[in-house]
């Protein structure tokens, strides 16, 4: 499976109504920088953009507990859950690589400013 197919399994087009949308690819903050509320910030200013444009939805797919925690503390709204086990990489799951990150979770933020 790939991310592509991921998108495929909830349509947050037709989940929201909406025929545009913005979407924050590959959040990551280093090891070093993690707990300063950098990735906060980054979520938080891509709907910015979005509000700027204006498109009316933001999505991710957080791929990582922390990211996944942004997400929720946040309040995105949680479309859909696929566990990482779904993903193969030369033969191999992705849940054998992954330690704790189990799941990936497909969220989105219709009005970006509630918080």
């Amino acid at each position: 499976m790939t991310s592509s197919q991921a998108d495929s399994k909830k349509d947050a087009f037709e989940h929201y109504d909406v025929s545009q949308s913005l979407e924050l690819m590959f959040l990551g903050v280093s090891r070093n920088h993690r707990g300063l509320g950098i990735g906060r910030l980054l979520a938080q200013g891509t709907c910015r953009v979005a509000e700027s444009k204006p498109i009316p939805i933001v999505t991710a797919i957080f791929t990582s507990i922390g990211s996944q925690t942004i997400g929720k503390r946040l309040e995105w709204d949680q479309l859909i859950i696929i566990p990482m086990s779904d993903f193969v990489y030369k033969g191999r799951p992705y849940s054998d690589f992954t330690e704790e990150n189990q799941c990936m979770i497909l969220m989105g933020k219709k009005s970006c400013f509630t918080n």
